[in-house]
């Protein structure tokens, strides 16, 4: 249903800027 998509989008999106926070501390953010 359209909750559970919003839910799936979300978690993608929290789940994306955990990996780019850890990618930034192991090899550097580059703005």
């Amino acid at each position: 249903g359209l909750f559970l998509d919003t839910l799936k989008g979300a978690a993608k999106d929290v789940a994306g800027k955990l990996l780019e926070g850890l990618k930034c501390k192991i090899a550097g953010c580059k703005p």
